[in-house]
């Protein structure tokens, strides 16, 4: 509760009308400036998922469904307890009156009502898992796509930097004879690419954070300071059998279709135990548990190869971002000779200007590779747990 109200005073009107989910709030998270500057919001990608967290409607409309949820399995209990007296009554004393409504009484009797509530409420469940999934995903993505935008305006600046550079001292030579106006021309195409390349990743860098506010639910002109960066941990030899095992111990889709076909069955065994073989509700009873069957099957083939394709795609990612490592390892050195043929007239400058930029566009794939590895990573770990809601799986 400490912590809570720290946050609501440094986060202010942001949080100040959003239920917290039993998360604690770091009460470092925000810093306000002195002399009246712009309050600055200082965030680990742990932080940026639980503001996510905090601040989702989904969620707590997932937990005001579970709550209502609840309600209804305690009345559908009463009803179950009074329709089997009620029809205790009537089997013994009203044979003629039995109907076809009979049936549906029958189902509460059986308690298809309570199941069916429960069903509900294993649904409701099993969604807010895998939103909160999604959650942290989204938040975690949104928040790698920021770094790389200020590591591409890092290295952007950089590379303007030495294009001004490049620029001046053409100048400079074009002036005392000692380069053509070719070189000079060169020099200054080579700057106002480089400024044009600064601009758009300024930009690019922008729109970004307007994006991680947005998924956050924050104000747009909050400011925001991230603090954690991305680094590289190898992965681990995997047992590919045993996650798939563990997908199928831990999706939440596995769970929710073989509650449904419990409810079926339900169902179907009453509709069969009413009908006699030849009525079409009897057919339409047998036709309703072959699709719940066959839908409950199919999961497991469809969690399968949600793992593998997951697998593979982190594999992928792996042996991109060692291969790209190398590749800047090699741009790195191409910088380094280029630059001393260009001291002994050996290589121009647009050798030089080229070399750097290809060095520079290196790093900045490098870096992309390396939180899409990051992402792949935390996507093969989501699908050996309780994967994505249907609507995001796809995605």
């Amino acid at each position: 509760m400490k912590n809570k109200i720290i946050m609501l005073l440094t986060v202010m009107m942001l949080l100040s009308s959003i239920p917290v989910l039993g998360m604690e709030t770091t009460s470092e998270s925000a810093v306000t400036a002195e002399n009246g500057e712009e309050e600055v919001l200082q965030l680990t990608i742990e932080e940026a998922v639980q503001l996510a967290v905090e601040n989702s409607w989904d969620i707590q409309k997932l937990d005001r469904g579970i709550r209502d949820i609840n309600d209804v399995i305690d009345n559908q209990e009463d009803l179950q307890d009074s329709m089997e007296k009620i029809l205790s009554r009537e089997l013994m004393f009203m044979p003629s009156d039995i109907t076809n409504d009979f049936v549906n009484n029958l189902l509460v009797k059986r308690g298809y009502g309570v199941k069916s509530a429960e069903v509900q409420r294993i649904t409701l469940e099993e969604t807010k898992k895998q939103t909160l999934e999604a959650l942290e995903i989204g938040a975690k993505s949104s928040y790698y796509q920021v770094l790389i935008a200020e590591k591409t305006l890092q290295l952007q600046e950089q590379l303007l930097k030495k294009a001004e550079q490049h620029k001046n001292i053409a100048a400079v030579k074009y002036e005392n004879g000692v380069a053509t106006k070719l070189v000079k021309l060169q020099a200054d195409s080579a700057y106002i690419s480089a400024k044009s390349d600064y601009q758009d990743a300024e930009d690019t860098l922008n729109i970004k954070y307007l994006e991680l506010n947005n998924t956050l639910g924050l104000d747009f002109e909050q400011k925001i300071d991230l603090t954690t960066q991305v680094g590289y941990t190898p992965t681990e030899e995997i047992n590919l059998e045993e996650s798939i095992k563990s997908a199928f111990e831990n999706r939440s889709d596995i769970k929710k279709l073989k509650a449904e076909l419990e409810l079926q069955q339900i169902e179907t065994d009453t509709y069969k135990s009413y009908y006699t073989r030849g009525l079409q509700q009897y057919k339409n009873a047998e036709e309703k548990i072959l699709e719940a069957e066959h839908a409950y099957d199919q999961s497991f083939k469809d969690v399968e190869l949600d793992v593998r394709k997951k697998y593979l795609e982190l594999v992928k990612a792996e042996r991109s971002l060692n291969n790209m490592t190398e590749s800047v390892a090699i741009a790195r050195e191409s910088v380094r000779v280029s630059q001393l043929f260009y001291e002994y007239d050996l290589a121009t400058l647009t050798d030089v200007i080229d070399a750097e930029t290809g060095l520079s566009q290196a790093e900045i794939g490098r870096y992309q590779l390396l939180i899409s590895y990051n992402i792949s990573k935390m996507m093969f770990e989501n699908a050996c747990d309780v994967g994505l809601p249907s609507s995001q799986s796809s995605n």
